[in-house]
């Protein structure tokens, strides 16, 4: 299958959106659980639920200030570094000459990123970290990816051809 320079901007934003929405959700699910966990006596060794509840008496209160600097982190990670990502992105896929294959969305480089950070991920499961902390890297970095899909749907909306005009 064969696409134009738009089609694959507005594609990949939409695989950023889509993994951004569910690594949010999962991290909120986190969250909340070591929160729920927390309010019967349960911790986990690294946690910053004990932390906070000293200071923040509520336990919903803890999740809501967790939930809150794990969305301003992914906030400023999606500002910072993943517009500078999307813009490469978009600008190699505007330099293709087109129809683009699917499989040139990304680079080879890019695929072999994209699956260190999976395995990254994975491998949290085995970290000696509460659930808290992995929900908090979860939703920030779903936050960033939301961020950059926005980034990539508005280089979709405004893209216009590289169209090169010949002088008479």
């Amino acid at each position: 299958m064969k696409f134009g320079p738009r089609t694959l901007i507005f594609l990949s934003g939409l695989i950023w959106l889509m993994i951004g929405i569910f690594l949010l959700s999962l991290g909120s699910n986190f969250i909340i659980q070591a929160c729920n966990a927390a309010t019967i006596g349960i911790f986990s060794k690294a946690s910053l639920i004990p932390l906070l509840k000293n200071t923040i008496k509520d336990i919903s209160q803890v999740a809501v200030v967790e939930l809150s600097f794990a969305l301003f982190l992914g906030y400023l990670k999606g500002r910072a570094v993943f517009s500078k990502t999307v813009h490469r992105q978009v600008e190699r896929i505007r330099s293709l000459p087109s129809p683009i294959p699917l499989a040139k969305i990304y680079t080879r480089g890019y695929y072999f990123l994209i699956a260190g950070m999976i395995g990254l991920g994975m491998s949290m499961r085995f970290l000696p970290i509460g659930s808290d902390i992995r929900g908090i890297v979860d939703v920030a970095v779903g936050m960033a990816l939301i961020s950059g899909a926005l980034q990539y749907f508005r280089q979709a909306i405004s893209f216009t051809p590289n169209v090169e005009i010949e002088n008479p």
